[in-house]
């Protein structure tokens, strides 16, 4: 059965499913075995708390519609946190600049207020103006220990939110003030205006620059960048998910479902990272990190995030990526490899609406040979979708042209320098960054001391 069969049934069927008492949510995507991830992708149901004891009536079938299921015992939650970070790029800590005054038992006060993650800087559709975006919900304002308020339209906010020993806000703090925000079953969003003059960098820290954006797909490697796990990598686990988040009588609906990649990390996120855009291999975003739960039982630590073209067009915002192509450089006929969750079918044509000729296992190497659209034709026949596709960067080759040249820590002069090449050294080029080329793992050279190869 393909993924969009799957999705369809269980829209059909996930009301009746979250009625049911203890159902908190509903997705697709793989199925745990004693704690580890299959390659069965099932109708997953989440509940607040498993019961061993429950009528038969209430016990979730192991198939409906013929599809297997799941149950995962979880409860999402937003993320909040208040450490520092900076500069100004994505991947950072702000929050709100009005804060709440806590009396401390000493008779102190201290200054609070929520505080979330700036995912990055966009774009305004209509005045490119810079904007800075993150979730609705980190726009909060205390106004006692137990009670907050919506952010409202002007409301301003600094970076980092924090105050001195005095008991003011660091000096330059303020960066803009909240210009529109959209909270709806499908998105989690807001944009602040920016309004300062300090310097920004349309880049995500640790990341480097977006280069456009991508539909999200089951078993996609990604990575984030937040204020309070920093860089962490991740698996798309689940799709289409429906839940109920703590603090929100919202459902949310439509939603992604990350884990950890446990071979690099044992979270993807924590309190503090709400606001994180989600980004894939080929640096485009995927996603708008909003809410997550621990690790519970046999499931690993899982987030939720939004699909990030439903975030960006109720935002009316853009990702600016001129400098960058969104689409492979290659001529024809060009390599990828296929990244399907299931077997990725080959059409007769470039479309959904056209038949089936075959299957092609996940990780498949396929040579393409024309494209229209999304759709890429295979040198066997066929069509395929690029949303199921890797493309391999094309890695560029030189030579040093300056005898002594350093090979920094770092993209920028203020970085240790670790190594000096000879003159006529060869090189091969993974990353460029501002004047600086990535040669290796923490290895950089200033691209003026690099002769290309043609």
């Amino acid at each position: 059965m393909e993924i969009e069969e799957i999705i369809t049934h269980k829209r059909e069927i996930e009301r009746e499913l979250l009625s049911r008492e203890g159902v908190i949510g509903v997705d697709i995507g793989y199925k745990y075995k004693n704690g580890k991830r299959t390659r069965q992708v099932v109708i997953r149901v989440y509940v607040a708390q498993k019961h061993t004891n429950l009528a038969k009536s209430h016990l979730i079938p192991k198939k409906i519609r013929g599809i297997k299921t799941d149950v995962i015992e979880a409860h999402p939650s937003f993320h909040v946190d208040d450490n520092p970070y900076t500069p100004i790029t994505g991947g950072i800590s702000f929050g709100q600049s009005e804060k709440f005054k806590f009396l401390e038992p000493d008779g102190t006060v201290a200054l609070i207020s929520e505080q979330g993650t700036l995912g990055a800087i966009v774009r305004d559709n209509l005045t490119e103006k810079p904007m800075f975006l993150t979730n609705h919900h980190v726009t909060k304002v205390m106004i006692s220990q137990t009670e907050e308020r919506s952010g409202k339209i002007g409301d301003i906010f600094d970076q980092p939110n924090l105050v001195g020993n005095d008991g003011k806000p660091f000096p330059n703090a303020s960066i803009g003030k909240l210009s529109r925000f959209a909270i709806n079953p499908t998105v989690d969003g807001a944009v602040i205006e920016y309004q300062s003059n300090r310097p920004f960098s349309e880049e995500i820290k640790d990341i480097g620059k977006i280069a456009g954006v991508a539909k999200a797909t089951l078993g996609m490697k990604v990575r984030k960048r937040g204020r309070t796990t920093e860089l962490t990598y991740g698996i798309i686990d689940g799709i289409d998910a429906t839940t109920a988040i703590q603090g929100t009588e919202i459902m949310f609906q439509h939603q992604m479902v990350i884990v950890p990649d446990t071979s690099k990390n044992t979270v993807f996120s924590n309190a503090g990272d709400s606001g994180s855009v989600v980004i894939n291999e080929q640096n485009k975003v995927v996603g708008l990190l909003f809410a997550g739960v621990p690790a519970v039982g046999g499931t690993p630590q899982m987030t939720w995030a939004n699909h990030i073209d439903n975030v960006l067009t109720q935002l009316n915002v853009h990702f600016k990526t001129n400098d960058i192509p969104t689409t492979p450089t290659n001529t024809f006929p060009m390599v990828a490899t296929t990244n399907s969750p299931i077997d990725l079918n080959v059409r007769s044509g470039p479309g959904t609406t056209f038949g089936i000729l075959n299957k092609i296992k996940t990780g498949t190497k396929v040579t393409l040979t024309e494209q229209t659209s999304i759709w890429f034709k295979l040198s066997t026949g066929g069509w395929v979708s690029s949303d199921y596709l890797l493309f391999t960067t094309p890695q560029r080759k030189g030579i040093t042209n300056y005898e002594g040249v350093n090979v920094r820590a770092g993209a920028g002069t203020n970085f240790a320098s670790i190594e000096k090449l000879k003159i006529n050294t060869p090189v091969t080029i993974f990353e460029e960054k501002d004047t600086f080329y990535r040669i290796g793992t923490g290895r950089w050279v200033k691209n003026s001391y690099i002769t290309l190869n043609r």
